[in-house]
């Protein structure tokens, strides 16, 4: 008996911490704005709505990454970058490393840190890469890209987050990215810098995989070797400004394109390293917002910042529209078959994610609205904590309840 409780107590410590994932990219573990800790109570309300703490972090975009009990993110203040350190259980500052950088149009960072456990590293609007010590926040490294490669900027300032592969940073800079050593901070190779860049982040393709990344730039996806910098394919997806925003999307072997403007969404199957368009849609024409697939299905917007905007569920092999609703714009993380929805005038929604009809199982202000106020941060759910930011810098830690 005594053998079978300690068999049973093994099994319920392991699939914990299974259920609780390090958050150490924008979009998650696997990248996709995917959670898997389904065992906490999402009916989030004004009156059962409990703040662990709160911080005020500066302007800025960036989402926060967890690892461990430390949490990172970003905001400037009086035209000074900010890197945060937090105790994630109690929102203690940690440490802190700030540098110069104007604030700019839409004020602060949007790209957020990664980190392997050992560094963080950090991307800012000017072309500030830093390598900082995960514990004290010492500098190993740093470099300006944009000074010393003569990388082109963008109309917004660069905004895609830095994305490790094994040994190697890769960051969405020139036409196709350019990879540093992330021990040293030795470049590798790099593409070219005069072309415009994009806003997005690198993500792996396969997902996991630490070989090859798909780079959305300003002009297409590339496909890339990461230690090498082959390009494998180019597919050609040219916006107005390189508003390419929205990070590609990864489904198996389906790679789900998402911009604003006259582009709208397209779906490519990558087969033998090859693309091969499997629809084009202008029902998903979002502007920075990423969209999510649960159990084959598209949630996502169309529409921007400050204007009218639908809310869209569309079938991942089809295009088919589900539903659809009108809706204030927002970003989206999926915890199981649900989603955290925050929209930009600071109300958080949990939806059903479901594609027999748009399904509401709470809705919660968490941002008091005034006038410059705009939330345009992805939520994130990491142990329990929900963190919620606005461009302000109020940065909410949220704790949840099992059930």
């Amino acid at each position: 008996m005594k053998s079978a409780n300690c068999f049973v107590f093994t099994l319920f410590i392991f699939s914990f911490f299974l259920l609780s994932e390090d958050w150490v990219n924008r979009r998650g573990p696997r990248e996709d704005g995917i959670c898997n800790e389904t065992h906490w109570n999402l009916k989030i309300t004004k009156e059962s709505m409990k703040v662990l703490w709160q911080k005020e972090v500066g302007n800025g975009h960036s989402a926060v990454v967890v690892y461990g009990n430390c949490l990172y993110t970003m905001g400037n203040i009086k035209n000074q970058d900010i890197v945060y350190c937090f105790d994630a259980q109690t929102g203690e500052e940690k440490w802190k490393h700030s540098y110069p950088c104007k604030a700019g149009s839409f004020p602060g960072p949007r790209s957020t840190p990664t980190t392997d456990g050992e560094n963080v590293y950090t991307y800012s609007r000017n072309g500030d890469v830093f390598c900082l010590d995960a514990r004290t926040g010492a500098v190993k490294w740093s470099k300006n890209i944009v000074d010393e490669w003569k990388v082109t900027n963008l109309m917004h300032g660069i905004s895609g987050s830095p994305r490790i592969f094994g040994d190697v940073l890769l960051l969405n800079a020139g036409n196709y990215g350019f990879a540093f050593n992330k021990k040293t901070g030795e470049k590798i190779w790099n593409s070219d810098p005069e072309k415009d860049c994009g806003y997005a982040t690198p993500v792996a393709f396969p997902q996991g995989s630490l070989e090859k990344s798909l780079v959305f730039a300003g002009d297409g996806l590339s496909y890339v070797e990461v230690k090498t910098g082959k390009v494998i394919f180019f597919f050609p997806w040219k916006t107005i400004y390189a508003l390419n925003a929205s990070d590609p999307v990864i489904s198996d072997n389906f790679v789900l394109l998402c911009s604003y403007h006259e582009k709208g969404s397209t779906l490519i199957e990558i087969q033998e390293e090859k693309p091969k368009v499997v629809w084009d849609s202008l029902d998903l024409q979002s502007s920075f917002s990423t969209p999510v697939i649960v159990d084959g299905h598209i949630y996502g917007f169309k529409g921007s910042a400050g204007e009218k905007s639908i809310f869209r569920c569309v079938e991942l092999k089809t295009g088919k529209e589900k539903w659809s609703k009108s809706f204030v714009y927002a970003c989206i993380t999926a915890v199981g078959n649900k989603l955290l929805v925050l929209d930009e005038l600071g109300k958080l929604f949990v939806v059903k994610a479901s594609p027999d009809g748009y399904e509401e199982i709470s809705c919660c202000p968490v941002f008091a609205l005034t006038k410059d106020m705009r939330a345009w941060t992805v939520p994130i759910l990491c142990d329990g904590k929900l963190y919620l930011r606005n461009n302000m810098g109020n940065l909410l830690c949220i704790e949840l309840e099992k059930i």
